[in-house]
């Protein structure tokens, strides 16, 4: 039976620990802060993200607190005029079998953790800061404790990730500003059900229902050095009221991962954002963490019957990951674009209509992490 360690409880790595003791493998997670604490407020769980928390028996949890956002409506921030509205609610969860939700970090970390703290077959330690992890006959010495296999999900500043590769990670130039605020309280036109996604000039501003619609989470991605209360004022008036309001906002620079030689630098593996962490501008980096987890988790089951397993997995999920981060960096480019291009974008998108730009997203919904296996052709 093998020794294995996480590092990192953050989303990936205790949906990675969940995923292993589902398979009856134990694991060990160690984590710097002191308490279980998500930095940050909103994250999208679009389908691919929902199908192996529901394998995972989390669903009666996260139901108590998650928002089923009804659709997503695009508009053109500085003259307010609506683009096109893209389905989601009942249409999502009928054509790939799971719903697209949106939740807070925090409260979806707390159900992971809760039910991590609940198998027998998880440990966790807090308050365990680790700077580099010592080698001893190909094992891994953390605190004494010898492991035959590391996961590392310690973000986008991974500091195994700087062991291993010596890579730190990249500045995006851009910003984000992250605010949450009471339902009530929030400027009439961004909607209560459904996401709002405002694209303008080198900035974006998305919002969408959190905490089973008590609150609306709000995200402003600009240049570094632009202050939320000077980036939009160019904008309509329609949207200006939430940059004015009580609330705080923080930002939080950008920062995406290094390419990796390799996903595996043994006894290390790599998942999530210490191996993938991208611009947030196709809302799937916590999804892919999600998958990566679930699909690591059947990778390492399957070690006895095929010791190419995690190899197999590594090479799917470094082109997986890169295709959407890709995806993330081509819509940077589409959501900042300046006029005149911004009124051929508006009017492409119009054009081309709901029904073939939620097509474009069939790749990325339609995968089901729960079914993956090392010998599967996609």
């Amino acid at each position: 039976m093998r020794k294995i360690a996480i590092v990192g409880g953050g989303i990936a790595g205790l949906t990675c620990a969940l995923a292993l003791a589902a398979r009856g493998i134990s694991s060990t997670i160690f984590e710097q802060a002191t308490a279980l604490k998500e930095v940050g407020a909103g994250i999208q769980l679009s389908p691919n993200a929902v199908k192996p928390l529901q394998a995972l028996g989390l669903m009666s949890a996260i139901n108590g607190f998650a928002s089923a956002p009804r659709s997503i409506d695009i508009y053109a921030g500085r003259s307010g005029s609506h683009i096109v509205q893209l389905p989601l609610g009942a249409s999502i969860e009928k054509q790939f079998g799971a719903p697209f939700l949106s939740v807070h970090r925090a409260d979806l970390q707390l159900a992971l953790a809760q039910a991590c703290e609940r198998s027998p077959l998880i440990e966790i330690n807090l308050g365990a800061q680790i700077e580099r992890v010592p080698l001893e006959n190909g094992q891994a010495d953390i605190f004494g404790d010898f492991f035959d296999l590391v996961i590392a999900a310690d973000g986008v500043n991974s500091k195994l990730r700087k062991q291993c590769f010596a890579l730190e990670p990249v500045d995006t130039g851009l910003i984000a500003w992250r605010t949450t605020l009471p339902m009530n309280e929030r400027p009439q036109a961004f909607s209560n059900h459904s996401t709002t996604l405002c694209l303008g000039r080198s900035a974006h501003l998305v919002t969408y229902p959190i905490a089973s619609g008590l609150e609306l989470n709000a995200v402003a991605i600009l240049p570094v050095g632009t202050h939320i209360n000077d980036g939009f004022d160019q904008w309509s008036s329609k949207w200006t009221p939430l940059f004015k309001g009580d609330q705080e906002w923080l930002d939080w620079p950008l920062r995406a991962a290094p390419r990796l030689p390799s996903r595996i630098s043994a006894p290390f593996v790599f998942m999530g954002d210490a191996a993938h962490a991208m611009l947030p501008f196709a809302a799937q980096g916590g999804a892919m963490a999600i998958e990566d987890a679930f699909t690591l988790a059947t990778a390492i089951a399957k070690l006895d019957d095929d010791s190419q397993s995690l190899q197999k997995w590594a090479s799917f999920r470094g082109k997986r990951s890169e295709k959407v981060a890709a995806l993330a960096r081509q819509n940077k480019h589409i959501y900042h674009l300046p006029a005149p291009l911004a009124l051929a974008r508006n009017s492409s998108m119009a054009l081309l209509g709901a029904k073939r730009l939620m097509a474009r997203q069939n790749w990325i919904y339609g995968f089901d992490a729960t079914a993956w296996s090392p010998n599967s052709s996609d």
